[in-house]
């Protein structure tokens, strides 16, 4: 569960967009995180990556996430 306090919004996680989300809030670069998203998921890293740069897309959108430049 992803809780947003200042919109009083909630989104519901599976596993998958839990570890996704628990990796974007390190300063692993996405690339890295690919990798060991399709490792621990036995998923190509095609997918993931689309999957991980759409859920990446949304949380910004939704301003759950900033990304800070380096």
């Amino acid at each position: 569960m992803l809780l947003d306090m200042r919109k009083g919004k909630y989104w519901a996680l599976n596993s998958t967009a839990v570890l996704m989300l628990e990796g974007l809030l390190t300063d692993a670069p996405l690339n890295q995180l690919v990798e060991e998203l399709s490792e621990k998921l036995a998923a190509d890293q095609d997918s993931i990556e689309r999957d991980l740069h759409g859920f990446q897309r949304q949380l910004v959108a939704n301003g759950i996430l900033v990304i800070k430049a380096k």
